[in-house]
C-alpha cells in the first residue's frame, strides 16, 4: 500500500560538497505526513554516490536511482517524477537547502485544491542569507500565472521554490532533450502552467538558493542568449495555437522578455568584442518575428531544430 504523499527529486552529479547539508534538510522537515526523497544520480567523479548510500542505509524514506550515463537536470527530474509515489512532488537542487517547514507549509497550501504553490525564497551563501524581492501573496489562473512566468515576478522560473501536483506531468510537457541546454525551468514551468487551473503563491521564504559561482547559470555562456531566444520562441509558438488569451499573454510580457536578452547580451562583449545593442541588432528579424501579432514562423529560423526537439 502506497502512503507516500511527496516526492522530493533531487538531481545529482559530482554535487560531494554541499550534499549532505541538502539531504539533512529535506530529512529534518517538520511535516508529519510520509514522504519520499528520490535521489536521481549520474555518474560521478567526487563521493557523490557514496554520501547516497549512506542516506539509503540511514533512511527507509531514501530512493536512489542511478544512472548510466550524464543526462541534463531536466531529464533527471522526470526519471525522480516516473519514480514517485507521491500525489504531489518537489524538487530541490543538490547544493540547495528546504527551510525546516518548507514541506508542512507547502503542503497546507496545496490540499486546499491548487494544482501548484509557489513560494519566496533566500538567496544564500555560507555566511548570509537574503530573501527575494520578487514576493507575492495571490492565486492566479493559467493565464495569471503564466504572465507571471514570463515577468519573472511573482512566479520566478525555478522549479524548486515549488509544490505541484503530480498529475500535471502526467500530459504534454514540453522541454530540451539535449544536456547542455539552459532554461529548461522556464519550459517545464510553462508546459505545466498551461494545464493548472488553480495556482498559489505565498510570501514567506521557504528555500535557501546557494549562490554558487561556479554554478552554469552564473556562468558567462555565449550560448546563453541563444537558448533565451529559442525558449522565447518556444513558448510563443505555442500560445499562438492556444488561442487569443495566451496570445495576449506574451505580448504583454515582451518587453521583459526583450530585458532578458539584453542583459545575456550585455555578458557578450568578451565573446564578441561589441555591447548588448549591437548584438541585438544582429537579431533584428528574428525579435521582430517575436513581437509580431502573426504566428511565428518556425521552419527554416534559427530556433527550428530547437522547437521541433522540444515537441
Amino acid at each position: 500500500m502506497n502512503d507516500i504523499e511527496i516526492s522530493i527529486i533531487i538531481p545529482i552529479y559530482n554535487a560531494e560538497r554541499y550534499l549532505r547539508e541538502c539531504f539533512d534538510s529535506t530529512m529534518n522537515q517538520s511535516i508529519q505526513v510520509p514522504y519520499e526523497v528520490i535521489a536521481v544520480l549520474c555518474p560521478s567523479k567526487d563521493k557523490s554516490k557514496e554520501i547516497c548510500l549512506e542516506y539509503k542505509e540511514k533512511y527507509s524514506n531514501f530512493v536512489l536511482i542511478e544512472n548510466n550515463e550524464v543526462y541534463g537536470p531536466a531529464i533527471n527530474r522526470f526519471i525522480g517524477i516516473n519514480k514517485a509515489r507521491g500525489k504531489y512532488v518537489c524538487f530541490i537542487d543538490s547544493d540547495d537547502l528546504y527551510h525546516p517547514d518548507f514541506l508542512k507549509t507547502m503542503y497546507e497550501e496545496i490540499i486546499k485544491g491548487y494544482d501548484m504553490v509557489n513560494c519566496n525564497f533566500y538567496s544564500y551563501t555560507d555566511s548570509k542569507a537574503k530573501p527575494s524581492a520578487f514576493k507575492s501573496n495571490k492565486t492566479m489562473n493559467s493565464v495569471q500565472s503564466i504572465k507571471g512566468l514570463l515577468w519573472d515576478a511573482s512566479i520566478r522560473s525555478f522549479m524548486w521554490n515549488k509544490m505541484f501536483k503530480k498529475e500535471l506531468f502526467s500530459k504534454d510537457v514540453y522541454y530540451p532533450k539535449r544536456r547542455d541546454a539552459l532554461f529548461e525551468d522556464t519550459m517545464i514551468l510553462f508546459s505545466v502552467l498551461l494545464q493548472a487551473k488553480s495556482v498559489k503563491s505565498i510570501k514567506k521564504a521557504l528555500h535557501y538558493y546557494r549562490i554558487n559561482p561556479n554554478s552554469l547559470t552564473q556562468v558567462t555562456n555565449k550560448e546563453r542568449f541563444n537558448y533565451h531566444l529559442y525558449t522565447f520562441a518556444f513558448i510563443k509558438h505555442i500560445c499562438d495555437q492556444k488561442g487569443k488569451e495566451y496570445i495576449k499573454a506574451f505580448k504583454g510580457t515582451y518587453v521583459r522578455s526583450y530585458w532578458s536578452l539584453w542583459f545575456d547580451a550585455s555578458l557578450l562583449k568578451k565573446e564578441f568584442g561589441h555591447g548588448p545593442f549591437k548584438h541585438l541588432h544582429l537579431f533584428k528579424k528574428q525579435l521582430k518575428l517575436l513581437k509580431s501579432k502573426k504566428p511565428l514562423p518556425v521552419e527554416g529560423e534559427v530556433w527550428e531544430s530547437y522547437i521541433k526537439e522540444c515537441l
